[in-house]
Formats: C-alpha cells, structure tokens, sequence
C-alpha cells in the first residue's frame, strides 16, 4: 500500500518538479527489484519435507518363547561368520515363529547397532518385486512413481546402498528371489559386510536364494509349549478347578509344539473356568481339531497356503494320502511308496526302481515344504521313516473334507472306534490302523466306491470269507502285521488290487494254487512270512508270481531250497525282488554272493534289486561267503541286513574296499548267531545308521583290532545314529578309538560285562548328537577311562535301565 501511494504521488508531481519527480522515479525502481525478488522467493515447490526414516528403528514384537539357541545362531552368523555367511535361510512350517524370530533379530541387531541401515521386507505369497522395492525404498529415502520400471527402480537402490552396511530381512519368502534384479548386488557384500537373512516355509527356496547358511526352526518342546499355552490361558482359567491344570496340559499337547496353535487356543481358551469346557475342548481336539473354535480360520487357513504351494497334483494328492495314519505314527518310506503307485499317483509304475525314485521325491519335496517330517523310533530320528505333525495332520483331514463343508469320502477309525459298515458304504478310503477295539470283520459290505483298506497294526483276528465281494474297486489292501486265524478266499477275487500287504496267520499256511496268479493287476505285492511255503505239494508254484505281468515289487519269504534255486535263477523274479526273507531252508549249507562268472545255483549275486535281506532260523547254514571280485560292487542298492537264530553260521569275506563304494547299506540287525567272532565286513559299509547286535556269545570285537590297524576306518561308523549291545557277554572292545562316530545319538548296553571301554577319549571326538547312553549302573561303574574329561563328557548322558 505504502509502495502504491508513493507512485500515485509521483505522479502527480511529476508535472511540477521535475528534479523530485525524477528522484521518486529512482525510489519506484529499487522498490520493485524487491518486489519482484520476494515474489521469486516465495514461490515454493514444496510447503514441507518428509524426514528420513530412521536406519534403526525398532519394530514391534511379542515376546519370544523357546527360540534362544535358533535366535543365538542366527546372531553368530551375523556378527562372527564373516564374509564367509553372506545369505541366511530359515525355514519350516507354517505358524512355527519364523517371522516372530526376524522381528526379535531386527530389534537386536538395531539396539546394537551392528549394520549403518535395517530394512524388513515382508515378501508374502504373491511375489510382487515392485512392492519389495518399494519397501526398501521407503528405508533408503526414496520413491518412484507406478509406472518406473524394475531395473530403474533396482539402479536406484543399488546407487542408495552400495556404500552402505546394511541387512536386508525378507520375511516369508515363497519362492526364489534375485536379489540383483530388485537392486541387491550380493558382488558388494564383501567389501560392505552387507547381508541377507529370510523366511521361508520351504527349504527348497534356500537352494534357490543360494543361502549360505540355513537353519531350520522346529515346533516347541513339552516344556516350552506349556510355558507358551500359559502365558495366553492366563492364571484365571487356569486356577478355575483342580483339574483344569491337567486336562490344560493335554490341551496343549495336541498343538504339538507350534506357536500358532498354541496361541491360537491358548486365547479361546483364556475365558473358560469349567472344568467341563476343558474336557469338551480337548475331546474336539482330538476327535475333530476343525471343529474347535477359531481352529480353522485362525490356524488351518494360515497353514493351507502351504499345500496350495505345493505345485502339482501328484504332490498334493501323496499328501493328503498320509491323513489316513494315524497321530504320531511313523510309517517306512518303502511302504507309504508301495500304496502311491497301488494308488495310481506315481508316473513310473512301470519300474520299480523307477517308481521309488519318484517316490523319495515326493516325499522330499513334502519334507522341504515342512508337510511331512522324519519318523522316530524308541526316542531316535530315522530317516527310512516320515511321519506328519499332527496339526498338519489336521490340515490334511479339514482339505479332504472340502474344508469342513462335507463329510470326508476317507474315514479314519481310531484306536477305540467300534465297527460301523454303514459308514463304508461312501468311503473311498478306510484306515484301521492301530485300531484295538475291532476283532472280527463279518458280512459282506457293499463298498462299490473303496479304493484303500488299511487294516494294518489292528487287532483283527477272523475276516470272514464273503467280506471282499463286494469291493470291485479295491486298489490298495494293506493287512501287515495282522494275526488271523483264516484266509479269506474272497480276498483272491479282488481284479482291480494293485498293492497288497498280506497278513500274518498263527500258522504258516499253504496259499490255494491259483490264487496269487488270479490278482492279475498286482503290482505291489507283500507276502507274509507266514506263506514261505512255495513249491510243495499241494501248494503255490513261484510260476503265479512269474505270471504276474504288472509285478514290479515283490516281498516273499522262502522256505525250502528248491523255492530259492528257483527263485534266484528268474530273471523276472531276480528283478522284481525287493525284500527276500530265507528261513528254514532245511540242507542249505552255504550261500554266496559271488559275480556270476563265479557263481553257484545259490548264489544270492544276482538279486540285484534287493532293498532288504532276511537270513533266519536255517540250522543248517554254516557258511556265508561274501566275495567279490574283478572290483564287482555288491550291496549296491540293500539297505537291510538281518541274520536271526543260526547257531552254524560263520562269514567268509574277501572284498577290496573299491567293490563298496556304493554301499547303501543303513541298518544290520544281528541275534542269535554264537560262531560270528567280528564284523569286520562292515568296514565300508560307511552310510551305515543302524546296528543291533544281540546273543552272539562268539562276538569280541566289533571291527577286528588287527584289520583297524591296516586301514583308514575313519569313516567307517560316521554316519551311524544308534547303537544297540545286548547279551554280548564276551565283546570286549567296539572299534579303534580312530574310528569317528560324527552323527551318534543313542548307545544302549545290556549284558555285556566285559565291555570295559567306550570307543571314546579326549584325542577321539565326542559327538554333539550323542543325548543317551542307555546301560546297567553296575556297567557304567565299571568302565575304565582313558581320561577324566571324557568320563565328565559323557556322564550326562547316562540313563540306567
């Protein structure tokens, strides 16, 4: 205003004074330079700036329960391993805490400040790379607009970050991610000391991220699941009855041990005080775990995006298969393989080999997605078994059930269950596994629609003749390890069985001739030791098997020596094979497993599919001969190796250590034969897992001082987990201390008073997966060390019987 009224004024002098007027005009002239400069100045592209992120700012978390020893590692390979640990994978199943164990990392590493910048990504299923870059976008200061390309946006922050030490934390990761293609050059993280950790529920994504690290985060165990349920139930539900605390404990026992579930339940659980609530509870969980509240949406929903992963139907069919065993069982990978191909899910069911190959993957391919875990045995891992958690189990039964909506076309009869053929009209697949309460199996069910019967494990003693009429599509019959008192007839009429486990019976029985040769489709095909009675009169002739023109896989037991010189000259027979059980066999002295050029009628050498050999009750075996020649491999493809109740057996062996380098030997199972000195034969049987040595009065040593003394044996038992002694009563020694023993977990000692020392010292390693030496307090008194350091290492892990 006051800049306008001097120009008006001007103005109207100018007339009058030209002196003033030019002096005004001059005062006009500065006045709008400012003017015209503050005009400038207040053009503002921006009215406010958005501050940096911090670089180590803390994220929220729960409070973390039983993952110190995971979380510590995790930090090690952090802060002490280097540029040699530059990529980091945790993996395992859904719900188990892995996104709970990056945000407790996060916050450590922050309140450390161990790196100049953290940056937590969360990947999630569908893999959106412009979203990840996004997020690291956020952290380095930086955005782009919708339309910027990757590999601009991936210039940006490899400019951003390349100077910097940083860890990048990608969270749920469900498939392969190039790290270069979002801006991450792994090529600057030796001189930056940059790195990488990430979660994923499939162990495979590890391979793929080429993580130079992978740690797998497993379920809770009892005590620290408990203290987890705890914290969630709170005190108040907890205290309501004297009971609660127990059936409480229960209740969290069937989560087994994954976080998810037990937060999930604790919470449900948190506001019942009845004690009748708690039973009812428990009672779903264990009947129907979908049913209970918030299990399916909260739990189930959240670990089916596992099996939806799973990427093709083969996989997810195998998968949900295994629903039909019951909790916590383990069943042998042989066996879980044998009932796929019956079922028709396995592409090569034409070839044995072929077929189990495919299988092993399957089930590895279920293992890297945590669906399927390994089996134990007596406390012990063992890797010839799987079994499913139970959640996942739940999982399973909820996915056949059309998610709850329908009733499930598999049925399931557990350990009481009573016998309901009504129920089996629909079925598709029935499993009395284990079950205890159902005896005899009567009557002629209409099952037009079954494909799988596990009867196996059951208490079953009498199935009457008629009981498989009516079961025209019947692919999979699986009756191991039943006792009957009958053969039902019926069961020789099934056309369409493509896999059969045939039963026990309380005498071994003569099978009717005809009856293998009428189960035309067989391709799997398990018989009883209690039918070892081929070629006798009035019984089978191993021609039906021959017969057999879909037979890829056969289990038989042979009782006479006519039955294994026939048996051992089939070519058809020799290929089909898989498991041989010899017992009886009255007049055969001696066996061999010479090459061919070598070879007698009863040579076992050309048995070369066998997986698994059984040698029991032949009195009259004196001589094994285990030769090899011309650098012939032997025992190429067993894995089993049993010998029972031969009181005339020796073993003859002469084998250059070339001829075993591909043994696949895992487990030898040795009772009752008094003449073996040693075992030295198994020397190079290096992948060796399992050895139960029991009754053999004869046996000194394990490995023949003398021949440790010649060879390089520190291999020889590196790979064994468990190690069974009982009534050697004469073994003074198992091996030379060299002999190292990396992955042992369990020893266990019984009646063997002369056994005096433990092939450990402190110049021998101790194995960290050594948890249990089982033996008599009297034993272990007695043992003499070579130092008082190994006998303080191992004291721990002493348990009496």
């Amino acid at each position: 205003m006051k800049l306008s009224r001097t120009v008006e004024d001007a103005i109207f002098v100018l007339g009058k004074n030209c002196w003033g007027a030019y002096k005004l005009g001059k005062l006009v002239l500065r006045k709008q330079t400012v003017v015209e400069s503050l005009l400038k100045d207040g053009d503002f592209q921006d009215v406010a700036y958005t501050c940096q992120p911090d670089p180590l700012q803390q994220i929220p978390t729960v409070q973390v329960v039983g993952m110190d020893a995971k979380f510590n590692e995790v930090m090690d390979s952090l802060v002490t391993d280097g540029n040699d640990v530059r990529l980091i994978g945790l993996y395992g199943m859904g719900g188990v805490g892995k996104t709970t164990l990056l945000q407790k990392v996060h916050n450590e590493v922050a309140e450390r400040k161990l790196f100049d910048l953290i940056i937590f990504v969360v990947v999630s299923k569908d893999l959106d790379l412009k979203s990840i870059q996004n997020q690291i976008g956020r952290k380095l200061g930086v955005s782009w607009a919708e339309e910027t390309k990757i590999n601009e946006r991936a210039i940006d922050i490899f400019e951003l970050s390349k100077h910097k030490k940083f860890l990048l934390l990608l969270d749920d990761i469900w498939e392969g991610i190039d790290l270069e293609t979002i801006g991450v050059s792994k090529d600057t993280f030796q001189t930056s000391g940059s790195k990488v950790v990430f979660t994923t529920r499939d162990k495979q994504v590890c391979g793929f991220m080429e993580a130079d690290k992978r740690i797998k985060i497993k379920c809770l165990d009892e005590d620290q699941a408990w203290s987890l349920f705890q914290q969630k139930v709170k005190q108040e539900a907890l205290s309501c009855h004297p009971d609660v605390p127990d059936v409480a404990k229960k209740v969290a026992k069937e989560c087994c041990g994954l976080p998810l579930a037990l937060i999930a339940i604790g919470r449900t659980m948190s506001s019942k005080t009845d004690l009748q609530q708690w039973q009812h509870a428990l009672h779903t969980l264990h009947e129907s775990a979908s049913k209970f509240s918030g299990m399916a949406d909260k739990v189930l929903a959240i670990l089916k995006f596992s099996y939806d992963n799973l990427e093709n139907h083969k996989l997810k069919s195998c998968f949900l298969y295994c629903s039909l065993y019951p909790e916590d069982h383990s069943v042998l990978k042989y066996e879980l393989i044998a009932v796929w191909v019956g079922e028709g899910f396995l592409d090569n069911v034409d070839d044995y080999v072929k077929a189990q190959n495919e299988g092993h993957d399957v089930i590895r391919c279920l293992k890297d997605a945590c669906l399927l875990e390994t089996g134990i045995v007596l406390g012990v891992k063992m890797e010839y078994l799987v079994k499913m958690h139970d959640v996942v189990r739940d999982l399973a039964i909820w996915v056949v059930s059309d998610l709850g909506r329908n009733k499930s076309t598999s049925l399931t009869l557990q350990a009481q269950s009573t016998l309901d053929l009504h129920e089996w009209m629909k079925a598709e697949r029935i499993s009395l596994i284990d079950n205890r309460a159902i005896q005899i199996l009567n009557g002629a069910p209409k099952c037009s629609n079954l494909l799988t019967l596990f009867l196996q494990s059951s208490n079953i003693s009498v199935i009457s003749d008629e009981f498989f009429r009516f079961m025209p599509m019947l692919k999979v019959l699986n009756m191991y390890c039943v006792k009957l008192k009958n053969l039902p007839t019926s069961m020789f009429s099934l056309s369409n069985l493509q896999s059969l486990y045939m039963p026990e019976y309380e005498e071994d029985i003569v099978l009717p001739p005809g009856s293998i040769a009428s189960l035309t489709k067989m391709k799997i095909l398990c018989l009883s030791e209690s039918c070892s009675r081929w070629e006798v009169e009035g019984g089978p002739s191993l021609c039906e098997l021959e017969s057999l023109q879909h037979l890829i896989g056969l289990v038989i037991t042979i009782g006479t020596g006519l039955a294994l010189q026939r048996l051992v000259t089939s070519p058809k027979l020799q290929l089909c094979t898989k498991f041989l059980v010899i017992k009886y066999c009255p007049g055969i002295t001696s066996l061999t497993f010479l090459p061919s050029s070598l070879g007698s009628p009863l040579s076992l050498v050309h048995m070369s599919r066998l997986s698994y050999l059984s040698l029991k009750n032949c009195d009259e075996l004196e001589e094994l001969r285990i030769i090899s020649r011309d650098r012939v491999s032997l025992f190429t493809i067993l894995e089993d190796l049993f010998f029972s109740s031969m009181p005339k057996l020796r073993i003859v062996w002469d084998v250059p250590q070339a001829s075993f380098c591909s043994v696949n030997l895992k487990r030898v199972i040795i009772r009752g034969c008094p003449q073996l000195k040693d075992i030295t034969w198994l020397i190079y049987a290096q992948n060796l897992r399992e050895l139960i040595l029991e009754n053999l009065d004869g046996l000194e040593e394990i490995i023949s001082n003398g021949f440790a003394a010649q060879e390089q044996l520190i291999n020889t038992f590196s790979k064994l987990n468990y190690l069974v002694l009982r009534s050697v009563r004469n073994l003074k020694r198992v091996c030379d201390q060299n002999v190292k023993f990396f992955l042992l977990e369990k020893i266990s000692v019984v009646g063997c008073p002369a056994l005096k020392k433990l092939p450990f010292s402190a110049n021998s390693m101790i194995p960290r997966t050594l948890n249990m030496i089982q033996g008599e307090k009297q034993w272990w008194e007695s043992q003499e060390w070579e130092d008082e350091a190994t006998k303080c290492n191992l004291a721990p892990c002493f348990r009496e019987i």
